[in-house]
This record gives structure tokens, C-alpha cells and sequence, in this order.
């Protein structure tokens, strides 16, 4: 329904922020993680090696917080499925045969059809990381050393 909501420090970041449409009781997801956490020890070998291969991608961003470490499951987990749609299309082709009784009819692999929807879905996931070419725009790396709030660089001097 429509293009995704932009975050409140994106707006500040573009200059688009209104001051009567900023939720100031909004939950604050708190600094950027300095290091990626290994991948939880409940994934399957191939769940892990995509958390570990997104991992590489996105640690080195600086945009990853504790708060989005279940979307970052969700798209680790989701890469693994394609990759495993695809293994199994790579292996047995795109259709099968059945014998029926009006003769042999040629059907799609139920592989096609979860290949086009986690497809779908790792799209908007790798979007909202900032991770396709027209989303990676949109994304301010931090420094090394830049561990607070986004928004401290906005902050006027003497004021609280």
C-alpha cells in the first residue's frame, strides 16, 4: 500500500522535516553496532553462510543497531531460501513431467513459484538496508568513531 514510510533522521539528514509530523515519543534504536554478531546458533548451514556473506555487506555500513537484528534475520534467512530454489531449479530444470490420463503434461517446479516470492521479499529486505543501487544513495555511512545518535551532528551548541 504505497512506498514505505522514510525514517524520522532521514528527513532531518534531507532537510524535509516538518516539525508538527515528528513523533517525538518514538522508540530510539540507539547507536550503530560496531561489530556484526556471529550468526545465531538455530539457522541452518546455509541460513548461516547468507547471515555471514550479508554480514560482510552490511557491519562495514555502520547502519545495523540491535533493533534491526530480527529484520536482518528475516533477510538472511530469505537469501538462504532463493539460493536454495535456485540450487534446486539449477539441478532439475524448470518443469517436470506427469503422466495423466489424457496423456503426459508438463508442469512448473513448485521451486519456480517460492524462487519469484522470496525473490519478491529479499528485494524489499535488501532495499531497506540500504543495500540495491538506487537505495545505497539514500544511506550516510558513519565514521569509526561515531557511536551516538544520528541526529547529535543537528544539536545547536549550548543547547540541551
Amino acid at each position: 500500500s504505497g512506498r514505505p514510510r522514510k525514517p524520522a533522521a532521514l528527513h532531518v539528514i534531507h532537510g524535509t522535516a516538518r516539525k508538527g509530523r515528528v513523533n517525538t515519543r518514538a522508540p530510539k534504536a540507539g547507536g550503530p553496532l560496531k561489530h556484526m554478531p556471529p550468526p545465531p546458533k538455530d539457522l541452518s548451514q546455509r541460513e548461516r553462510s547468507a547471515w555471514v556473506e550479508l554480514a560482510q555487506v552490511v557491519g562495514p555500513l555502520r547502519t545495523m543497531t540491535a533493533a534491526d537484528m530480527p529484520a536482518f534475520r528475516q533477510m538472511a534467512v530469505t537469501l538462504a531460501v532463493v539460493e536454495e530454489a535456485r540450487e534446486a531449479l539449477n539441478e532439475h530444470g524448470l518443469t517436470f513431467c506427469v503422466e495423466t490420463e489424457s496423456g503426459t503434461v508438463i508442469r512448473k517446479r513448485p521451486e519456480v513459484e517460492v524462487l519469484s516470492a522470496f525473490k519478491k521479499q529479499l528485494s524489499v529486505e535488501l532495499s531497506r538496508f540500504g543495500l540495491t543501487p538506487a537505495d545505497r544513495e539514500r544511506v550516510s555511512v558513519l565514521g569509526e568513531d561515531s557511536v551516538g545518535d544520528p541526529l547529535d551532528e543537528f544539536t545547536v551548541d549550548g543547547g540541551e
